[in-house]
Order: structure tokens, then C-alpha cells, then sequence
């Protein structure tokens, strides 16, 4: 095969394609992936929250617990298919008033912690490479 014919041949061209256009494929597939996943453990620890602050506003008391450690427990047990655990928001999970008010009172429900991305590809987005979430909710206490 001359020089000539070499350049002009079509072989091999599929397989330039395929590594031209396949980590652009992969680095949109992965972010499609990853935020959508991201997406779900907001809205879900957007319910888990509003769960808790229903809760919180009915005055239920029990007597194995305080009454915060009861709202938290409903908050971490609403926690399902986020990859986090209660052991991840204890320290970030805040209450106020802290004894989650009296009949009539304002609840402010507060929960803020950090997921790191499945893939480290779209980790590199983000700071410290861990997204942020912060979510609140307001609730004013029944008469009780």
C-alpha cells in the first residue's frame, strides 16, 4: 500500500470516533447519575424534616425518651435510601427551643450535613468534595 492510500484509507476511523466521543459520553451519563441521586437525598431529607416537624407540633410525649430524642429518631427514621445514617446527624440536627416548645410556641427544625458523590470524576465539582445540604422547617406547636 503506497503512503498515498494510507492516508486515504478508512480504516481504524471507527474506533478514533469511539475515543474522541466516549468520555464525553461518560462524563454526561455519570453527571446525570450523580445528580439525580443528589436530587433524591434532598427531597427526601426535605420529607424526613417535615416528618419530624409533624411530630414535633403535636405535643406527643413518650417515656422511654425525651421529647427531642423522639422528634430526632422520626427524622432518622425517614432517612431511607440517602446513604446517610443517624449517627451522621446527630451533631448537625438542631431544635428550637431545644425542648421543642410548649403549646402554641414556634419549632424551627434545622438539618445540615455533607454526602460525598458516587463517582470522583463529578466529586471534583464540588468543595471539599462532598455536596452540602442544609434544609429547615417551621412548625408552630398544636394547643396541647
Amino acid at each position: 500500500m503506497s503512503v498515498v492510500g494510507f492516508i486515504k484509507s478508512e480504516r481504524g476511523q471507527s474506533v478514533v470516533e469511539l475515543a474522541l466521543v466516549f468520555p464525553l459520553f461518560a462524563l454526561v451519563f455519570f453527571a446525570i447519575v450523580e445528580f439525580s441521586h443528589l436530587f433524591y437525598v434532598k427531597l427526601t431529607l426535605q420529607h424526613a424534616l417535615r416528618e419530624a416537624g409533624r411530630y414535633a407540633v403535636t405535643g406527643r410525649a413518650e417515656e422511654k425518651r425525651t421529647r427531642p430524642e423522639a422528634i430526632q429518631e422520626v427524622f432518622c427514621k425517614n432517612l431511607i435510601g440517602t446513604g446517610l445514617s443517624c449517627r451522621e446527624v446527630r451533631g448537625e440536627f438542631a431544635l428550637n427551643p431545644s425542648d421543642g416548645g410548649g403549646s402554641g410556641e414556634i419549632v424551627t427544625l434545622t438539618a445540615t450535613f455533607e454526602k460525598a458523590p458516587f463517582t470522583l470524576l463529578i466529586g471534583q465539582f464540588f468543595p471539599d468534595r462532598k455536596a452540602t445540604f442544609r434544609i429547615s422547617t417551621t412548625w408552630k406547636n398544636e394547643p396541647f
